[in-house]
């Protein structure tokens, strides 16, 4: 009887399988690892066979991040404890801006992409989409907008005046991404067929969830990961915004072999770290008119013939975004 064939998928998997067994097969020498969270001095590593070691830190190490790949050595197999030894390379880096200490501390690192997600509520910010959008450009990772809660926002009444009011505003919000070429995946989890986009967006990447507190990312996470119990939470009714459910960033594996990150909800993403010229990089909308002021330096304030103000004068540069622009830039 004939061998059955085999296809690149399985001979692909035989492969990844017996690297696993010939990495993992010493646990006394240092292991290639990958880590899966973090808390503060100790983070979780896990190998290739998905064991999770919980791992101290040698000394002079950089920050490390969720997503990072470290060399590790066990020190007690039987209570799953080891010691990272050595950071490996990074293709990419995700951190943020610590006020008090200015220095960089690191949310996620080797990601392909960073889907920011944002709902009708808590109210969304275009600010703080635009300091996303801009981390990610410096960043080199490419960012996802993603509008959640579909469903919630749908139920909302045109004749009641202050869901009126919250659909326009919501709707002028969605549509100032939409017109300089930001696609926005709109998701429910009573949407069968947005959960699906979701999967195929995510699937062979390494994905980051990122945004505000209560607009859904651990719903989302959960939706993905079924097997897996994640906190999840509701809106502050005083407040009207997100209470904190995920205290620090964690890394699943999901079945399309993508990872996907959940991070902790922010509320602000200081940028003041980027440079001017990354910055104004990250708006799209002013490639066309770059090097046409009169001036040589100009920065778009007083200058006279300013090619950017006159285009927002114009409406070829939304105002929203042109006020974003003023607040965050770095000069």
């Amino acid at each position: 009887m004939p061998k059955k064939k085999l296809n690149l998928n399985q001979q692909r998997r035989i492969t990844q399988n017996q690297t696993k067994i010939e990495i993992n097969a010493d646990y006394k020498t240092g292991l290639i690892g990958l880590v899966v969270s973090h808390y503060g001095d100790q983070i979780d590593v896990e190998d290739n066979l998905g064991k999770k070691f919980k791992c101290n830190l040698r000394q002079n190490l950089p920050a490390l991040g969720v997503g990072d790949r470290v060399l590790y050595q066990i020190e007690d197999l039987d209570k799953s404890i080891g010691v990272v030894n050595k950071l490996l390379p990074r293709r990419s880096l995700l951190t943020r801006m610590n006020s008090a200490s200015k220095t960089n501390k690191p949310i996620a690192a080797n990601l392909d992409q960073m889907l920011i997600i944002f709902s009708f509520e808590p109210e969304p910010q275009s600010l703080l989409i635009d300091q996303f959008l801009i981390t990610a450009h410096a960043c080199d990772i490419q960012p996802i907008l993603v509008f959640n809660k579909l469903d919630l926002f749908e139920k909302l009444d045109t004749n009641n005046k202050d869901d009126k009011t919250k659909i326009e505003q919501i709707n002028n919000l969605l549509s100032i991404y939409e017109n300089i070429g930001y696609p926005i995946l709109k998701t429910s989890l009573h949407h069968a067929a947005s959960i699906k986009k979701l999967e195929q967006l995510l699937a062979d990447k390494n994905s980051l969830f990122i945004g505000a507190s209560g607009v859904g990312k651990s719903t989302l996470t959960q939706q993905l990961v079924p097997n897996i119990k994640i906190k999840t939470g509701e809106i502050n009714e005083k407040t009207l915004l997100g209470r904190h459910t995920t205290s620090v960033s964690k890394l699943y594996h999901l079945n399309n072999n993508g990872n996907l990150i959940d991070a902790p909800g922010i509320r602000e993403l200081e940028v003041e770290h980027i440079s001017q010229s990354d910055i104004e990089s990250a708006y799209p909308e002013f490639a066309p008119f770059v090097k046409k002021c009169k001036f040589r330096d100009c920065i778009h304030e007083k200058e006279p013939n300013c090619a950017f103000k006159q285009a927002v004068q114009e409406g070829l540069i939304n105002q929203v975004r042109w006020t974003n622009y003023l607040r965050l830039r770095a000069i």
